[in-house]
Formats: structure tokens, C-alpha cells, sequence
């Protein structure tokens, strides 16, 4: 058995022409000129017709457009696709420089493509810089945080602790003072005081290695032989302060009335014992390995030296 297919005019379509084509719409069934109408949507997509309001909605929008005429754009998205604000724009999704929840709702303006809801402490009309009190790069998609808090320290900055170059972090500091976060002295600098800065440290040019000194207390590195928290004088048992140190005495502990020498490097010497370093006996005095002194020789031996000399 033959079935015949009707030839469809006026944008209708099916085996008797009972639809209106894709792209229109109405009742192909009324059988006039007129019953299916184009759909007044983006490239002539599909459409349908409310029956009992009448009104026509598109169903097939392109991506990221949305609306009764796919007039807007689509949560995500931002433009001004049918130009009814000005100039066509197409929709495009909004990016946020990534510092966004692509499953939250509400992200951006659907116009404008402002930012609404920026993340990970950002903020701006693209979420392009961080916020203020915090530093860091906004676009290091790599990065595990990108815009980490100033912590400026406060006894050693100028401004309050949550100002800081929105890059890099520094911090604004007191004379003298450094670190990102304005935390310690520069070298050669100590004693870290709130709203004023650190001071010079004191070293002595002669007796220190440098004129850096300890951060916090001051004190100076000594060159060999010297003492003092600024270097500035021989250790007990040196002598000699110069540039390059002070010199041991290296006194006789035996000998030696004590281990400080004089100025020259030559030591006090007790009773017996003579040498710039009190380490032998005197003339008429003997070493005793006993007492590890020098003990005066007897009366005897005297008298013998002097009739040696008087002969």
C-alpha cells in the first residue's frame, strides 16, 4: 500500500504538514499562509509557544546565553549578546583571573562581567590583586596560596602591620631596620626599638673582627686575645691590643707572680725565678724538681763563689 507524503508549503513540515519547520512556530493545523511564524530566537534555533499565554520561548540558545529570547547571558558568563544595551557582544565566560568558584552561582555581573564573588583574599573587577593587609601574585595559577597576609612586625615597621607592597610584601620599615616583614636590624645595627629603629653597634674598630655586632644584645666578635662586649681590651694573660689581636704573655704558672704580663709582654716574677717569662732561676738559686721552685743555693756555695771571684 502506497503512502503518499504531502508536499509541506509556508514552513511546515510532517506527512500532512501538520508542524511548523524547526526554527518556527504556531498551528501548521489552521491551514493558512500564515500559521507558522520564524522564531524570533539567535540563528533561527527552536522555539515554542506557551499555549496559555502565547508567549514564545526560545529552547535552544547558544552557549552562554539564556532568557525568553536568549537575550542574556548564562550564570557564569557576561555580555550583551542581542546588543540591547548598545553594540552585540557575545557571551563569555567569566574568568576572574581564576580566583573564583566556577559552581558558585552569581560570579560575576551578567553585563559588565565584574567579579562578584572573589576568592583566596582577592578583589577588584577581575579579582586581579589582592586584598589590603595581604601580598602576593593574583595570576600564579600554580601557586597553593596566592595572596598571603602582610604580618608586618610591629615594633619595626612605620606603617600598621597589615601594610604592605601588595607584591612583593615588603613591608614599610623603621631606620635602619629590614627583613620583608621589618623584623630585624641591618648588619652593623642592634637593639630593635619600637617607633624608632635600631642603633649603630659600638664595636671597637681595633679589637672586633667587624663592626656587625649581635642583633639584639650588641655584643661584638673579638679577634684573638681580646674581651669585652664591644672588644675593647686584652684578655687576662694577653697583651698588645692591636688590629690583629692581643698577644698570650704565656707567663711560668710557676714562676709567674701572676699570668698578666706587663705592657711589653714580660711577666712579674716571684722570689727566684728571673726571664721575661719567670721560667729559670736566679743567679745563687737552683731549680727543685720536688717543689718545682727555685730555691736559694746553700750557704757553702756562697762562700765558694766568693773566694772564686776574690781569686
Amino acid at each position: 500500500m502506497l503512502h503518499r507524503v504531502c508536499e509541506c508549503s509556508d514552513f511546515t513540515a510532517g506527512t500532512t504538514c501538520e508542524r511548523c519547520l524547526d526554527g518556527y512556530y504556531g498551528n501548521a493545523l489552521t491551514g493558512t499562509p500564515g500559521d507558522c511564524q520564524a522564531c524570533p530566537c539567535p540563528g533561527r534555533s527552536s522555539c515554542a509557544q506557551i499555549a496559555e499565554t502565547g508567549q514564545v520561548v526560545c529552547t535552544n540558545c547558544p552557549a552562554g546565553q539564556t532568557g525568553v529570547r536568549c537575550q542574556i547571558c548564562e550564570d557564569g558568563y557576561y555580555g550583551d549578546p542581542l546588543g540591547t544595551s548598545g553594540t552585540a557582544r557575545p557571551c563569555e565566560r567569566c574568568t576572574c583571573s581564576g580566583n573564583m568558584d566556577f559552581n558558585a552561582v552569581g560570579v560575576c555581573d551578567h553585563f559588565t562581567g565584574r567579579c562578584l564573588k572573589c576568592l583566596g583574599h582577592t578583589e577588584g573587577d577581575q579579582c586581579q590583586r589582592c586584598k589590603k593587609g595581604f601580598y602576593g601574585n593574583t595570576l600564579n595559577q600554580t601557586a597553593r596560596q596566592k595572596c598571603r597576609p602582610c604580618n608586618c612586625k610591629a615594633a619595626g615597621t612605620l606603617r600598621p602591620v597589615d601594610e604592605c607592597h601588595p607584591t612583593t610584601g615588603n613591608c614599610w620599615c623603621l631606620n635602619h631596620v629590614t627583613g620583608r616583614d621589618c623584623s630585624h636590624c641591618e648588619v652593623g645595627f642592634f637593639n630593635l626599638q619600637p617607633g624608632i629603629g635600631c642603633e649603630r653597634c659600638k664595636c671597637n674598630p681595633i679589637g672586633a673582627v667587624s663592626m656587625a655586632c649581635h642583633p639584639i644584645t650588641g655584643e661584638c666578635v673579638c679577634r684573638t686575645g681580646v674581651e669585652g662586649g664591644l672588644c675593647g681590651s686584652c684578655h687576662v694573660g694577653y697583651f698588645g691590643f692591636s688590629s690583629r689581636g692581643c698577644i698570650a704573655c704565656n707567663c711560668d704558672p710557676m714562676g709567674s707572680a701572676s699570668m698578666q704580663c706587663r705592657s711589653n709582654g714580660t711577666c712579674q716574677c716571684r722570689q727566684g725565678f728571673v726571664g721575661h717569662k719567670c721560667n729559670k732561676c736566679e743567679l745563687n738559686y737552683f731549680h727543685n724538681r720536688a717543689t718545682h721552685q727555685c730555691e736559694e743555693c746553700p750557704v757553702c756555695y756562697g762562700l765558694v763563689k766568693k773566694q772564686v771571684s776574690i781569686s
